[in-house]
């Protein structure tokens, strides 16, 4: 974003001053004096706009360079296990989005289970089996006869 606003601001420079600003000289600065301008010639500022881009411009593509070739050097390259990792959740993502997609535009979930199958509603302690009472005794509940 710096190098093309420099550039634009630099052909700005070059359109205004040589074909819209028709005087020599070139006021710069701020208030409602003469005291507070700054007087150029048009050629000489001309001359330090475009000086001023060229730095800027330069200076910043040789930093962009220079941390691509830093980022370019940092990477490490992956394992079969983390390739393998990060293509199942690349997969899961892309799932993800599409059922989601899917909901907010009002159809249905594609990954959704059918209405037919039902879910398991056992929990952790409800898989043990209910014992039968032995003969002779009462089971939990069952009052004896005379209680």
């Amino acid at each position: 974003m710096v190098i093309v606003s420099q550039s634009l601001l630099a052909a700005w420079a070059i359109i205004y001053f040589i074909w819209i600003h028709t005087g020599d000289t070139v006021y710069y600065g701020w208030g409602t004096t003469e005291e507070g301008y700054v007087k150029f010639q048009k050629k000489y500022y001309l001359f330090r706009e475009l000086a001023w881009a060229v730095i800027v411009i330069g200076l910043f593509s040789y930093f962009i360079c220079i941390v691509g070739r830093y980022s370019t050097a940092l990477k490490k390259a992956l394992t079969k296990e983390q390739k393998e990792e990060y293509k199942k959740e690349k997969d899961w993502k892309k799932k993800a989005e599409e059922a989601l997609d899917a909901v907010n535009s009002g159809k249905k979930d594609p990954y959704a289970k059918p209405h037919w199958i039902k879910k398991d509603k056992k929990k952790d302690g409800d898989d043990k089996k209910e014992e039968a009472p032995a003969e002779g005794e009462a089971a939990e509940g069952d009052k004896p006869d005379g209680e």
